[in-house]
C-alpha cells in the first residue's frame, strides 16, 4: 500500500484529493494538512510511513515549495 499525505490550504481541493486518492487501487491517503507546520507535525511523528505527498505549491501564506528544502 502507498501512503500518501495531502497538503493543501484549501479544505475542498484536499478533500477532491483525498476522495480520488482512494479510488485508486494499492494507494490510501494516510492523512491531510492545511498548513506546512501541520504537515511537519504529521511527518515527524506518524506511525505510518508517508510513501507520497501531493503538495499545492501555490498557498495563501506558504510556498509549498520551500517545503520541498525541509531539512530531516
Amino acid at each position: 500500500m502507498i501512503n500518501v499525505l495531502i497538503i493543501d490550504d484549501d479544505a475542498m481541493v484536499a478533500e477532491l484529493n483525498r476522495r480520488y486518492v482512494a479510488q485508486i487501487p494499492g494507494f490510501q491517503c494516510c492523512g491531510t494538512a492545511s498548513t506546512l507546520e501541520k504537515a511537519k507535525e504529521i511527518i515527524f511523528n506518524s506511525d505510518t510511513p508517508i510513501d507520497l505527498i501531493l503538495l499545492d505549491i501555490y498557498m495563501q501564506k506558504e510556498n509549498g515549495l520551500d517545503f520541498t528544502a525541509c531539512p530531516a
